[in-house]
């Protein structure tokens, strides 16, 4: 449990962004039956997850392999 004006930091893979829509899609579509994941988020996904669980977003950062992303 999170207490009051407690900070949660969460970092999963983004699966909308065009390099996980590829692979998932094109590259390894049996992604979905062989991965150990049990979701596959989006931000949109993501965000409303933790809305829904009552938390509040202060700040999403977001990073890729080769070069770092802009928001």
């Amino acid at each position: 449990m999170l207490r009051p004006g407690g900070l949660l930091i969460v970092g999963t893979p983004n699966e909308g962004c065009l390099m996980g829509r590829t692979r998932n899609r094109w590259i390894q579509p049996s992604i979905g039956r062989t991965t150990d994941h049990v979701h596959f988020f989006t931000d949109r996904t993501l965000a409303q997850a933790l809305h829904d669980a009552g938390l509040r977003i202060v700040k999403i950062e977001r990073e890729t392999f080769f070069f770092r992303a802009r928001t």
